[in-house]
């Protein structure tokens, strides 16, 4: 018999010759145990004979919860976005829950409807990639709604926890590839500092000059934006302002694919090294690359969804446990507290000779 709407909990029962309350238990894995063998054994045969599957729309309202978990991200184009939803999904369904997906299109005003869209919806727990600065909705929605966790992003003054990437060690190592190349004219592009990965990625850039002792020209950094168009616009103004660099330092994977495009279009007389943020399975093919930071998504998603269902649960409460004790994964200090996750470095060997400055 094909599963359909007609077939019950009730003609389960009946079919298989128990009581209602007897299939509720075996189909309920924590009182699935107190059912005999022969009858759970019986029970899970007549379910699959009649193609029964729950309700899950009325079984959160029974017990109070969907099994779902929220995601919001601020576009579903990026690739890092959707490798980092991808990871979730499967993490979480491990652990019994399902994923809903939804994009703020990087409006703050969006991300706050999709929040109450979540909650309407009654999912157990959201994940959220922050689409800015913006907080007054969210500090709103944290005293009143589901649990919530950052991924990726923190924000400054709401008592939030997330898990991010080290973009500050993980800037100052790129940085430090281009100065090991005698580069001292480098060039940052892209980057919105509303958003804390760029604007820690450009802290950890500066750290790495000043440690060196490269005095820093501001008119080499080219920040605003995050994707590919921007990488394109600000490497165009750069060279149409006739400055000198050396080496660059592209803030992600999108603003790099511009980059290299206006490169492309445009050639330079002398090719120049180039390092970035976020790994791609495309990166060997873009000229003048000499390495990446690559963040660690498996680790990433694997800590967020530990962290949110153990508040789900009420496994702990959230403020223990918050910084893991492996010393390879540092606590960082600046409010409010998350966990940071070391990036995995990755170096390529350019096509162009001429890289070797």
């Amino acid at each position: 018999m094909s599963s359909n709407d007609s077939v019950t909990v009730k003609l389960v029962a009946r079919k298989a010759g128990v009581s209602v309350a007897t299939v509720s238990r075996v189909l309920n894995d924590h009182t699935s145990h107190l059912v005999r063998e022969e009858t759970r054994q019986k029970v899970l045969r007549t379910i699959e004979e009649l193609g029964y599957r729950p309700n899950p729309i009325a079984r959160s309202l029974k017990t109070r919860s969907s099994r779902t978990i929220g995601i919001i991200a601020p576009e579903l184009t990026n690739d890092f976005f959707m490798e980092l939803a991808e990871v979730i999904e499967q993490e979480l369904q491990d652990r019994g829950y399902s994923l809903l997906i939804a994009s703020s299109s990087n409006d703050s005003d969006i991300e706050a409807q999709r929040l109450s869209l979540f909650a309407e919806r009654r999912v157990d727990g959201i994940i959220l990639i922050p689409a800015g600065k913006k907080t007054e909705y969210l500090r709103d929605f944290v005293e009143a709604g589901p649990p919530l966790i950052l991924v990726d992003r923190y924000v400054e003054g709401l008592p939030l926890e997330g898990v991010v990437s080290d973009n500050i060690t993980g800037a100052w190592e790129l940085t430090r590839r281009l100065i090991q190349r005698r580069c001292k004219h480098i060039a940052f592009v892209g980057g919105t500092l509303d958003l804390s990965p760029a604007r820690d990625r450009f802290a950890g850039f500066q750290k790495a000059l000043t440690e060196a002792g490269i005095s820093q020209d501001p008119r080499l950094y080219r920040l605003g934006g995050m994707e590919i168009q921007d990488g394109y616009k600000r490497m165009t103004e750069l060279r149409q302002e006739g400055l000198y660099f050396d080496g660059i330092f592209a803030v992600n994977l999108l603003v790099h694919i511009g980059i290299q495009r206006q490169l492309l279009d445009f050639p330079l007389s002398q090719p120049v090294p180039i390092v970035a943020f976020d790994e791609s399975p495309y990166i060997p093919f873009f000229p003048h690359c000499i390495a990446t930071a690559h963040q660690n998504v498996q680790e990433i998603a694997k800590v967020a969804v530990r962290r949110l269902l153990q508040r789900v649960e009420g496994e702990t409460d959230p403020a223990q446990d918050l910084f893991p004790k492996d010393p390879s994964l540092p606590r960082d200090i600046r409010e409010p507290p998350h966990i940071s996750i070391p990036v995995q470095m990755k170096d390529y060997t350019p096509y162009a000779k001429e890289v070797a400055l």
